[in-house]
């Protein structure tokens, strides 16, 4: 990942979380309905939804952040 990526990859996810709850599938096949993204780091961000807290990999994510 290059540099410039990182703040871009950041600040969109800040964005996210201002907006309402999202539904979230990763790569992998999980699903998050009406999350809402609460910590953003450089190696991924942390959901909330109703079934809990996950910490995903920015790479893992589907979709645009």
């Amino acid at each position: 990942m290059k540099h410039w990526q990182i703040p871009l990859i950041t600040f969109a996810a800040l964005f996210v979380s201002l907006a309402l709850a999202e539904d979230f599938k990763t790569t992998n096949g999980k699903e998050y309905k009406n999350a809402t993204v609460t910590l953003v780091e450089p190696d991924g961000i942390t959901l909330r939804s109703k079934s809990g807290v996950g910490h995903d990999s920015l790479k893992e994510l589907k979709g645009e952040l």
